[in-house]
């Protein structure tokens, strides 16, 4: 055969075969799939999709309200350090507890401002504690409520 014009290879010995052959002329092959038009091979084939990092599993979907990253992928030293030198609530923003993390800033600078600042002997601790053992659980892989305390 000439291969000049379209042709299929055999998947077992690789010889190009004609278009029409129902067996592979060299090995017996029988062609079980029907050739597609190099213009329909879209709408047949999906390209190939990418693998995950090595060792990365996402994230099974969980219920609404609950938050999972992959494991080993959340430290829970930089939720302590975003908590210790930065806002109280960072910590708590970094472990994607949004509404609890804005919740935990005006409850603290509430209580700051009613006491004189007294207050922050509490809460600053608090918060940070929070953070770092919600980030500690994130960190193996298991899920966490968006409301969920230490």
């Amino acid at each position: 055969m000439t291969v000049s014009q379209p042709y299929k290879v055999c998947p077992r010995c690789q010889e190009p075969a004609a278009l029409a052959a129902g067996t592979c002329s060299r090995c017996g092959h029988v062609y079980r799939t029907q050739f597609v038009p190099p213009d329909q091979t879209q709408a047949f084939y999906a390209p190939p999709s990418q693998p995950p990092p090595f060792g990365a599993q996402p994230p099974p979907s969980l219920p609404q309200g609950y938050i999972q990253v992959i494991p080993g992928s959340h430290s829970p030293v930089v939720a302590g350090l975003l908590s210790l030198c930065c806002i109280v609530s960072f910590g708590q923003f970094y472990n994607r507890q949004f509404q609890k993390g804005a919740a935990m800033l005006l409850v603290s600078m509430v209580a700051a401002a009613v006491t004189g600042g007294m207050s922050t002997v509490v809460t600053f601790p608090f918060c940070v504690v929070d953070a770092v053992l919600v980030a500690s659980k994130l960190n193996r892989g298991q899920p966490v409520r968006e409301w969920e305390f230490f």
